[in-house]
């Protein structure tokens, strides 16, 4: 007997393919930049036949005890995988690694076009074959009545847009369905890894160290008003700003944050919550010793030290954007041996505190800023996380208004001509509120 369960394992497998040719044309996107317009075209015709697989498949899992021998030629799955197969197959083939903007790459473009327009029209035809076998189970089996069918349709033509990283631009191709949710403002993000007192000017070093005066003394009227002002005169969120020391002393830094002062000085739910809103991280980990005699600690583990239960729920991580321990760890050592080969001696003589990547998984599509200040002149990185990938930019690196873009991944660090990514904010979430882990999870 063929079950609904059957089935939907080869529906699965068809949206598993479509996201290895959204991965292939994406990549394309970023490094051809001339041929956005016709890849765009696929990417959301792509994203819409994955829609619809995914749909058809939890569908079938309704029926998971059914039987379903009469209805296998009407279900196409088969069809449906080998055509993905096939359409995968020649994607690899048709968008493979170019060279950025190279003579070739714009002289063999003209015929890729053409063949792109095949590609679409395989597309299409593809999901109005998906959508006819949705619409052909849900009404079979009295799963949902036509009028909800209508609506499920129309669902499935809208997309996840794109949009280029690092400057919140959307891209939507003219004519096109895109969600109607508007982008929320975002908060500064900034990494302040760069410790040493002498790299800034005395100005902004007396108004970091006014900030952590305030944060170690539990002055919270006096820290929200230092915030502001450095985000005023300085560009900057100091969040999660430690105080900055002399080149000697960094080694015996305690790394502690204003939330981890919040914690050491009993502070209110109301006042974390606040610091939270603003971007505090409860990821970051101080490097002192706490009363406990042990460093490293969350600022959770510290509330869970002094049995501050009412700030347990705030201190929990909220993952955001979920990736595995080795692959983070894979991405933040090809990023720190970036920057490394970029900076060469900078980055020991002036012992940077480099990013730490674990607090991108509580962001999702935002990305961190890192300031660096070489003789006073200003550069740095910006990063953001992309489901299993690093996008990075450059910035003034290595000469001034230099900007470059690469996209790391666990096995390579890869120079492209824009960072393209799918706005993950532009549907609105069932829950918003993101994934609890526990500690160990970290």
């Amino acid at each position: 007997m063929v079950d609904g369960f059957t089935v939907a394992g080869l529906a699965g497998q068809s949206v598993s393919l479509t996201l290895d040719c959204l991965k292939i044309v994406k990549r394309y996107a970023e490094t051809v930049k001339h041929a956005r317009e016709e890849t765009e075209k696929v990417i959301l015709n792509v994203q819409r036949l994955k829609r619809s697989f995914d749909f058809l498949r939890r569908t079938l899992l309704e029926l998971r005890h059914t039987n379903l021998d009469g209805l296998q030629h009407e279900l196409r799955l088969d069809h449906f995988k080998s055509n993905m197969e096939e359409l995968l197959t020649f994607m690899e083939t048709l968008f493979d690694k170019p060279s950025s903007m190279s003579f070739w790459t714009k002289l063999s473009y003209p015929l890729k076009k053409r063949k792109i327009d095949g590609i679409l029209r395989i597309l299409q035809v593809s999901q109005d074959q998906a959508i006819d076998v949705i619409q052909l189970v849900n009404i079979r089996f009295s799963i949902r009545n036509a009028k909800a069918v209508e609506s499920l349709t129309d669902s499935l033509q809208k997309y996840t847009p794109l949009e280029v990283a690092f400057n919140d631009m959307q891209i939507v191709a003219e004519g096109d369905q895109m969600s109607e949710k508007s982008k929320q403002p975002k908060i500064i993000r900034t990494w302040l890894g760069q410790v040493d007192m002498e790299s800034r000017s005395d100005a902004y070093n007396a108004l970091r160290h006014r900030l952590a005066d305030c944060a170690y003394c539990g002055d919270w009227e006096g820290l929200w008003n230092v915030l502001n002002d450095a985000a005023e005169k300085f560009g900057e969120n100091w969040v999660n700003a430690v105080r900055p020391r002399k080149l000697y002393d960094v080694e015996e830094m305690s790394f502690y944050t204003p939330l981890h002062q919040m914690v050491f000085n009993h502070a209110s739910a109301a006042a974390v919550k606040k610091l939270l809103d603003m971007g505090a991280s409860n990821l970051l980990r101080e490097r002192g010793r706490d009363i406990t005699e042990r460093a490293n600690n969350l600022p959770l583990e510290m509330a869970y030290d002094r049995e501050m239960t009412y700030l347990y729920d705030l201190l929990t991580p909220k993952i955001r954007s979920p990736l595995s321990i080795p692959v983070l760890r894979a991405l933040e050592s090809r990023f720190h041996q970036l920057i490394r080969e970029d900076l060469r001696d900078f980055v020991y003589n002036s012992k940077l505190a480099l990013p730490e990547l674990v607090v991108c998984t509580e962001l999702r599509d935002e990305y961190i800023s890192f300031p660096i200040y070489i003789d006073g002149a200003k550069k740095g990185y910006k990063f953001q996380l992309d489901r299993r990938e690093l996008l990075v930019m450059r910035v003034n690196i290595p000469n001034d208004r230099d900007q470059s873009y690469l996209r790391i991944s666990e096995d390579q660090v890869l120079s492209i001509a824009e960072p393209l990514v799918f706005a993950s904010n532009a549907e609105p979430d069932e829950d918003d509120s993101g994934l609890s882990v526990e500690m160990d999870g970290v």
